[in-house]
């Protein structure tokens, strides 16, 4: 989503697309409904290119009956208009703090090096409690037995490590191998 917000301000806010349709008697309401639904559909192919070969290999393994892959091609379309939708709302709040941090260098670094300490902090806090739990040999807390049952159980719903790993390891591989292929020759 914040990728598709950054791509969707850049279309949006095109200074040199600006300059080339004012002279052209195109509707600026028309404009930008142009541009949402480039984002949309470049959204489409890009969750098909990712998500399908994932949800294939799924399919495949788990033997699922025929109307999951029937519905499976709907998967890109809707997850993309949730994707532009959110990305639309975000973008207007994007914007103005871009501009503001555009003209006033010193807030931007500013920003940028608080942004920096703060992700460091954050890594060196959780870093320090790993440390910690297995200096003072009380690892066990948080592995137990019931704890690693658990993780065995929610892994088979971890679709893209457990399929993909599965597909990379041969079981699938060309199936998965054959759709990347069609669809990056397709985009």
């Amino acid at each position: 989503i914040i990728y598709n917000t950054i791509v969707f301000r850049n279309n949006l806010f095109n200074e040199d697309d600006s300059k080339i349709l004012i002279t052209k008697p195109i509707d600026p309401i028309v404009n930008v409904f142009s541009k949402i639904i480039f984002t949309y559909v470049r959204n489409i192919f890009r969750n098909l290119l990712l998500a399908t070969p994932i949800l294939i290999v799924f399919g495949f393994a788990n033997k699922v009956p025929p109307r999951f892959y029937l519905l499976m091609v709907l998967y890109p379309v809707f997850i993309s208009l949730f994707e532009c939708g959110v990305s639309c709302l975000l973008v207007l709040i994007y914007q103005p703090l871009y501009k503001f941090l555009k003209k006033h260098y010193i807030i931007q670094s500013l920003v940028s090096i608080f942004i920096i300490l703060g992700l460091c902090l954050g890594y060196s806090y959780v870093l320090n409690l790993f440390l910690l739990l297995v200096q003072n040999n009380s690892i066990q807390t948080i592995f137990t037995t019931s704890t690693i049952e658990s993780f065995s159980k929610v892994a088979s719903y971890l679709i893209p490590i457990k399929f993909y790993m599965n597909a990379i390891q041969g079981q699938y591989i060309g199936i998965l191998m054959t759709f990347i292929v069609g669809i990056a020759a397709v985009t």
